[in-house]
């Protein structure tokens, strides 16, 4: 990889990724709080017997204890969508930026390899 072009990438997408960093953080906290909540109330909903076992054991462990929570929130869409939109928004942002300001052609005129200029920006 071209660490200059990378470094450029990332000063250009910094306030992107404070935003992102921000939002996975707050998403990471705000599990184990809605466990510390109501995680009594979950599991006597567990031990009822209401919920069939398969449910109770989703996502390979018990997801009303607070280690389940926690990893639950990292197998949540809501996580999943946020480290999507970082890694394939950006580049393709990235991308579309430098061909905007007219960029592109001279950063491909490099002797670097597309391969390698792309790879930085991802």
């Amino acid at each position: 990889m071209n660490s200059a072009l990378l470094r450029h990438t990332w000063r250009l997408q910094r306030t992107k990724l404070a935003i992102v960093s921000i939002a996975l953080t707050v998403w990471g906290f705000l599990l184990p709080v809605v466990y510390a909540r109501f995680g009594s109330q979950f599991t006597t909903l567990m031990q009822s017997g209401l919920l069939p076992k398969p449910l109770v054991r989703f996502g390979g462990g018990d997801v009303f204890s607070l280690a389940g929570s926690i990893a639950l929130g990292f197998i949540h869409p809501i996580a999943i969508i946020l480290t999507s939109v970082f890694a394939v928004g950006f580049s393709a942002a990235a991308v579309a930026g430098e061909r905007q300001r007219g960029t592109l052609e001279v950063a491909l005129a490099r002797p670097i390899s597309r391969q390698v200029f792309y790879l930085s920006l991802l």
